[in-house]
């Protein structure tokens, strides 16, 4: 009769543990992710922040120097749970440029390390969403006006608040909204 009370107890347990595996995970090999633009690399106003590992890697996927100063490697992020995201580098095919804050669905190709950013290759430009932006807004008078705190929240655009996850401050565009 214990061990069917020990077991019983675990149920719940167990079954708590299966539903918040699934949170907060990164995007997998060969998923694809919607994600935003946060950099183009190689712009000749900004300095190259790749690694030379992550250099290799972008070679050894055949894109060159001249590739990457064309715009063809851009940085791309997006959120998988309140104090994470995760961040990647995505190919572009030859001739198609995209700015700083495009949405972008990309097919990881390698979902990286601490050591490199993911490698991804572009798949399409699903609507576009705004760039998320600071999620609270400080207020300097709080005392004065009676309120509990130096802050409020700033809502995300009518019908967008499921689509991101406030991360570290800021809303962040879900890597699968």
């Amino acid at each position: 009769m214990r061990h069917k009370k020990a077991t019983s107890a675990l149920l719940p347990m167990a079954a708590l543990s299966a539903l918040l595996a699934g949170c907060g995970s990164m995007p997998a090999q060969n998923s694809v992710a919607t994600v935003q633009v946060w950099e183009v690399f190689g712009r000749a106003d900004k300095p190259n922040r790749l690694k030379p590992v992550e250099l290799t890697q972008l070679r050894a996927a055949g894109v060159s120097d001249g590739d990457i100063a064309a715009g063809r490697a851009v940085g791309v992020h997006c959120a998988v749970m309140t104090d994470g995201w995760w961040e990647g580098i995505a190919i572009l095919p030859s001739g198609l440029k995209a700015a700083e804050g495009m949405t972008l669905r990309v097919r990881v190709l390698d979902p990286g390390n601490n050591e490199r950013l993911a490698l991804s290759e572009f798949v399409e430009f699903p609507a576009q969403v705004p760039r998320g932006g600071l999620a609270n807004r400080m207020i300097p008078n709080w005392r004065e006006l009676g309120l509990r705190n130096n802050y409020e929240r700033v809502e995300p655009p009518a019908g967008m608040r499921d689509r991101y996850l406030v991360v570290q401050g800021s809303y962040l565009l879900k890597c699968t909204p």
